[in-house]
């Protein structure tokens, strides 16, 4: 697991780091870049997501920026705006480039 936890339930500007988990709530909005053992996201964030271990977009999120993680998970409602970098490995990884938002109305 991830260790720690922090979750942020309000509006937040700047870069967060944690080598825990950290959780944006689904009244939490972040502005800026994370990096964080594990990342899961109810809310909003604008910025890059670099989770070491496990990145989750839950239902109803919303993400604009690139996102790199060894996992990566994105329900079906969630939006996504940027580049998902999976990385197996530091060696190889892989490349999805996303246009506009993954889920939602008309998607």
């Amino acid at each position: 697991m991830c260790g720690s936890e922090l979750v942020i339930e309000g509006e937040v500007a700047g870069t967060i780091t944690s080598t825990g988990t950290l959780i944006i709530g689904a009244r939490g909005k972040v502005t800026g870049d994370i990096e964080a053992g594990c990342v899961t996201i109810h809310g909003s964030v604008e910025g890059n997501v670099l989770a070491r271990q496990r990145c989750a977009l839950k239902a109803g999120s919303n993400l604009q920026g690139d996102v790199e993680a060894p996992r990566l998970a994105v329900d079906e409602t969630a939006s996504l705006v940027g580049k998902a970098i999976i990385t197996a490995n530091r060696d190889h990884f892989g490349v999805l480039e996303l246009k506009s938002g993954v889920g939602g109305p008309g998607h």
